[in-house]
């Protein structure tokens, strides 16, 4: 097999995919898949397509390396893109879920009074980033990347601010809960206490 041969350009070129792959890509994907149990298969796909790409660089029979680097470099934008959004998703169906869970139960004084005002001016903020990193993706690939970036920042920073006061809201929503059972069989001992009386006063009246 004839000796492959690379310019200088292309090696950098293939050293800067594999650092982004292995130094910020392949630690957020472990997570997703380990922790959060969510379908990674898409971006294995992808993976597989950028390293496929780079094998065929080394292949003596290939015409083109430098197509076959700017189309792993392709695939790896690709996959950088559906990392942050597959971020974006799980975040915000687990603050949807944190907020179904503890719908009802009153969070004011958590964080010294702070917490509401700082949970929805986060969520607004996390929002806005995705709506305009959306915008970006078909306009500006460079500005997309950056704004997914500052989306998981910002939803990733909201995440942490929710479990660092969990316990604080988990003893709020046992107190709502006790309140619940109490209201719950006070109307219950009423209603026993009504036809207790209706029925006495019915004896009575007899």
């Amino acid at each position: 097999m004839a000796e492959v041969r690379l310019t200088a350009k292309q090696q950098e070129a293939i050293r800067e995919i594999h650092t982004t792959y292995s130094q910020v890509l392949q630690p957020l994907i472990a997570p997703l898949a380990k922790v959060y149990k969510l379908d990674v298969n898409p971006l294995y796909n992808e993976t597989r397509a950028v390293f496929s790409h780079l094998a065929r660089v080394y292949d003596s029979q290939t015409k083109s390396r430098n197509k076959e680097i700017g189309k792993a470099q392709g695939h790896l934008d690709r996959l950088t893109l559906d990392v942050f959004k597959m971020y974006a998703l799980h975040f915000t169906n687990e603050l949807q879920q944190f907020e179904d869970r503890y719908c009802g139960v009153d969070l004011s004084s958590v964080d010294e009074s702070r917490f509401y005002s700082s949970y929805f001016s986060a969520k607004h903020k996390a929002g806005q980033e995705l709506i305009e990193a959306k915008r970006l993706e078909h306009q500006d690939k460079e500005k997309a990347y950056d704004k997914y970036q500052n989306t998981y920042a910002a939803y990733a920073g909201l995440a942490a601010y929710v479990h660092a006061h969990l316990k604080e809201i988990n003893r709020r929503r046992r107190i709502y809960w006790g309140k619940n059972v109490i209201k719950t069989l006070v109307n219950v001992a009423l209603l026993f206490i009504s036809a207790w009386l209706s029925s006495y006063l019915v004896d009575v009246v007899s």
